[in-house]
């Protein structure tokens, strides 16, 4: 079903195309009344909130005129369709709608929405503090006396899904077997069209994956899968650069901060249980040996070592002396590392993840308030020792929905709707119209209700309740300073303009109150002469971290039409 709404709406697009260029007599569309780069490279789709050129049309003139059109061989190439493009340096949207123009201007020009900037734009220089969070509490002796396990990471879901390509991976569209080969050949009809629709519903992060070490993040989710001859990354697209290239960026950024520590997840798909042939489909035991070798050379030096080190026993400091400060999960553990001890088995991992997150969000939020009251997070398959799944994880992240990358399908690419809204899915009282377009639309719609529940938690911790994070989150929507987009305005720029002005960009500190439930945490595990030495630079640090987290506070308002309530769920 999705891929026939794809290549209907797709299909419809190209005859639309011919339309409106036989009425407008191939006149340019007027590019300059596009202020931001997400607003002109989405010009030429029929979004209404973007697309200052498009005409509505009535049914029959949609039906009949393309086919005059066809008939008098006008009917052109997506390709050949005038469009505008973003100028990063100019800041200016402009047209051309020549190849020729467009590869003398590749390397100015901004063709897609997926491409744009960050908005607003990153900062020339880190964050304070966060690069250094981990190494800064390292001084304080009874929190470097703790084992990794004592601690909660701040992680991203999905983690280098802000570098894809315009090539979709032949086996990285979840769930749907054989999907990515017939997307491929849609895309002969638009080309780059879907490819990029695609990384739209897949963008779940905005900042690099230096940056997102730079916010503090110590928790990665690295997704990979063997293409034709290399290894990329991918979210239902290829990564726009081989696997090992962002391996070596985290390499270089751990060598510069050599007091940190990270842990890495591999995956094709975030499956903790998938092996063999369903954990990497047509990749040989050779060729998942072969890459685990060439991770293993980029981390020399720096991997935890299972046979010597336990992550829920061996102190922090042991670990930083003998420099074992990446821990690696991997799925399908047996044939990928040749059950190194470099690695735990992803196995190990309990996962706590509800699929329709914030499409059904009275649910979502009960489970996990229910999950930080669970004493014990751990879970097992079997009686055997072997079988518990010790290092608990939090999915908080909302998947795309079928019904959801349908319905975008058709506002992207048809010029009227012929089919009932989705807005009923949303299950947000009062939302009449909001139909979230792309992926980041879901994202900073979930974080708007994750603050909830993980504000609740940390402040339930403080005052004594029996409250526990995870041992590590798993989140989409990082933004600058470690916090969460929760705002209206997209990471990438797209801004709605019914939003409320002053909400567009509110944030709220996560990465500050994960980084504050560790410190309390570690203030509560030390021994009281522990606590009478280390008091002072507890307070101290406590103090600080609380300011940080006055500068992004958890901020609920009314804003129904974009799916925001302040007295909902």
């Amino acid at each position: 079903m999705i891929l026939f709404t794809i290549l209907c709406a797709v299909v419809m697009s190209q005859l639309h195309i011919s339309l409106v260029l036989a009425s407008r007599d191939t006149e340019i569309p007027p590019c300059s009344g596009h202020t931001s780069c997400a607003s002109c490279t989405n010009s030429r789709y029929y979004n209404s909130e973007y697309d200052l050129s498009y005409q509505p049309m009535n049914e029959p003139d949609f039906f009949l005129r393309p086919m005059i059109s066809a008939l008098r061989g006008k009917l052109l190439s997506g390709e050949q369709f005038p469009t505008c493009r973003w100028h990063g340096a100019k800041e200016g949207c402009l047209p051309y709608s020549t190849e020729t123009d467009l590869m003398k201007a590749s390397f100015e020009y901004i063709v897609y929405e997926y491409d744009c900037p960050m908005f607003p734009q990153y900062p020339g220089v880190p964050p304070p503090f966060l690069p250094q969070w981990m190494s800064s509490l390292m001084k304080i002796p009874s929190f470097s006396s703790l084992p990794l396990s004592n601690l909660s990471l701040p992680g991203t879901h999905d983690s280098i899904s802000y570098d894809l390509s315009l090539t979709i991976s032949k086996d990285g569209l979840d769930d749907f077997e054989n999907l990515s080969v017939w997307l491929r050949r849609l895309s002969k009809i638009r080309p780059g069209e879907v490819e990029e629709f695609i990384r739209l519903e897949a963008l779940s992060q905005k900042l690099d994956i230096v940056q997102q070490l730079d916010n503090g993040i110590r928790f990665i989710d690295f997704r990979l899968m063997k293409e034709d001859n290399n290894w990329f990354s991918l979210h239902c697209m290829q990564s726009k650069f081989p696997a090992v290239v962002y391996l070596k960026a985290i390499r270089k950024w751990m060598d510069a901060n050599n007091g940190e520590f990270l842990v890495i997840w591999l995956s094709r798909d975030g499956n903790t249980d998938s092996i063999s042939n369903d954990a990497y489909p047509s990749v040989s035991l050779e060729e998942k040996q072969t890459f685990w070798s060439a991770y293993l050379n980029v981390f020399r030096g720096l991997l935890f070592d299972t046979s010597i080190s336990d992550y829920t026993e061996t102190p922090m400091s042991e670990l930083l002396l003998t420099n074992q400060r990446i821990i690696t999960f991997t799925s399908d553990y047996e044939e990928f590392t040749n059950s190194s001890k470099y690695a735990y088995d992803a196995k190990r991992i309990s996962n706590f993840f509800h699929a329709d997150g914030v499409f059904d969000e009275e649910s979502t939020i009960k489970r996990q308030r229910d999950y930080f009251k669970k004493e014990d997070k751990s879970t097992t398959q079997g009686d055997r020792v072997d079988d518990k799944r010790w290092f608990s994880l939090m999915s908080m992240n909302t998947p795309s929905n079928t019904w959801q990358v349908e319905s975008a399908a058709r506002h992207r690419f048809l010029p009227i709707d012929l089919f009932e809204s989705c807005t009923k899915h949303v299950n947000i009282p009062g939302n009449d119209d909001f139909c979230p377009a792309t992926l980041l639309d879901i994202v900073q719609l979930s974080n708007y209700y994750n603050q909830i529940t993980i504000e609740e938690a940390y402040q339930g911790y403080l005052s004594g309740d029996n409250i526990s994070l995870p041992n590590a989150f798993y989140i989409d929507g990082i933004d600058y300073n470690g916090t969460l987009r929760t705002g209206t305005q997209l990471l990438d720029g797209f801004d709605y303009r019914q939003s409320l002005d002053d909400y567009k960009l509110t944030r709220y500190a996560f990465v500050d109150t994960v980084i504050g439930y560790n410190i309390h945490t570690a203030s509560r595990s030390a021994n009281i002469t522990e606590a009478m030495s280390d008091e002072s630079a507890y307070a101290d640090m406590m103090r600080f971290i609380e300011e940080r987290r006055t500068l992004n506070p958890l901020i609920l308002w009314d804003e129904k039409a974009l799916g925001r309530r302040d007295d909902w769920p």
